[in-house]
């Protein structure tokens, strides 16, 4: 009896934090947009902000692979080196490690998963 009690407080205290969290990004909203001069080359697929350094972000331009700003979009340059698939498809930086990269990619009927431990 104790622990269905517990389950259920436990429950409880996650969906109230999960509602105040939802209403408080639902009052926020998004009411204007900046460019920040994307990298070249294609349509982007996949963004992904550093968590530790939010000012550097990682782009997936289709067909071009993976780019990489450090002030927050104003400039970007290739980090493929040693990609031997450029068709990249998703992108995850590791939120513990976030020099630790991990891309998927999609061409010609296979499939490949890349890790980069370098940013």
């Amino acid at each position: 009896m104790l622990r269905k009690k517990l389950r259920f407080v436990s429950l409880g205290v996650l969906l109230g934090a999960l509602l105040v969290t939802s209403s408080m990004t639902a009052e926020g909203g998004i009411d204007s947009w900046t460019s920040t001069n994307g990298p070249e080359g294609g349509w982007i697929r996949a963004v992904a902000i550093d968590p530790v350094t939010p000012a550097t972000l990682y782009a997936v331009v289709y067909g071009g692979g993976v780019f990489k700003s450090t002030n927050g979009g104003g400039s970007w340059s290739s980090v493929n080196t040693g990609l031997t698939n450029r068709d990249v498809t998703t992108l995850a930086v590791d939120p513990l490690t976030p020099a630790t990269l991990y891309v998927g990619t999609s061409s010609g009927g296979g499939n490949s998963l890349f890790k980069s431990t370098d940013g």
